[in-house]
């Protein structure tokens, strides 16, 4: 497989992609943009699907987020039996997020059943987030994490969900790489108060040392931001050595401002890159 830049719609939805995709990630030396959806809320516009919108505007990755793994149901595309239905919309890799979490709707949470449905979706990779909850122990992440490799050995990411700086802790990171974790989604300097560039960057060498990549997320609202603010959020991550820059969904109608996405990219990896994938067909 091509580093991820130079990755054409070919390279996505091959057996082999969910294997391949983590040295794809890190040869692109920091310059993947993965783009959060929240995969069943209305499209920011009608005509197309915020997988579409998000694509043409620079992502490399799409990851659905609070989808029913089993109706898998995209706003502006219906229900879809394979994500192969959605790549040759947008060209694009596409992962699939799952909940830990005790409550909720079964099968937008890790559960034995929801992780036996996904399997059979054609997801580029799999994502967990632990969001702030009482369950969300780090051994409850770990539990999980190992249930997700009883069965499954592509790319896993997580998101250990994190609301300060102070709450970053390099044993739990580090535990959650032992446990199988390819991609570890952490917050992008300056997107959640007191993660600063200086620890993210010592955290991700120790990281990425013990055989992760990581994805710095900007998942606060501020992937509605201003083109200076989110440059310059993109640079840090950057020189923090982050693999991936990541945007969440709270932007716009669940995506981040499309604008947003385009900026991004411009910061990190100049206008080649993002003109080519911008432009970059989805039958390539």
């Amino acid at each position: 497989m091509n580093r991820i830049l130079a990755c054409t719609a070919s390279d996505f939805g091959k057996e082999t992609t969910p294997l391949e995709i983590k040295n794809a990630i890190k040869a692109s030396e920091g310059r993947v943009v993965l783009v959060n959806l929240a995969a069943e809320n209305a499209p920011l516009y009608p005509e197309v699907t915020n997988g579409e919108m998000a694509a043409a505007f620079g992502a490399d990755l799409l990851l659905l987020k609070g989808i029913d793994v089993k109706t898998l149901k995209i706003a502006g595309l219906g229900e879809i039996s394979h994500l192969s239905e959605l790549r040759k919309l947008t060209g694009t890799g596409v992962g699939i997020n799952l909940e830990i979490a005790d409550g909720g709707p079964e099968f937008k949470r890790l559960t034995p059943a929801s992780l036996a449905e996904v399997l059979t979706k054609g997801a580029d990779f799999l994502s967990l987030t632990a969001y702030v909850k009482p369950e969300a122990t780090p051994e409850r992440i770990i539990s999980d994490i190992h249930l997700v490799r009883g069965s499954y050995a592509g790319l896993l990411a997580l998101n250990p969900v994190v609301s300060h700086g102070a709450d970053l802790k390099l044993e739990h990171l580090l535990a959650y790489v032992a446990a199988g974790v390819d991609l570890l989604t952490l917050p992008a300097p300056g997107a959640v108060a007191g993660v600063t560039e200086a620890q993210l960057s010592e955290i991700i060498l120790a990281v990425r040392a013990a055989g992760a990549l990581v994805s710095t997320t900007v998942g606060t609202s501020q992937e509605g931001t201003d083109k200076a603010t989110i440059q310059s959020i993109a640079l840090a991550a950057k020189r923090a050595r982050a693999d991936v820059f990541e945007l969440g969904d709270a932007g716009v109608a669940g995506m981040p401002v499309p604008t947003t996405i385009y900026n991004a990219s411009i910061a990190i990896r100049g206008r080649r890159h993002t003109f080519v994938r911008m432009a970059r067909g989805a039958n390539r």
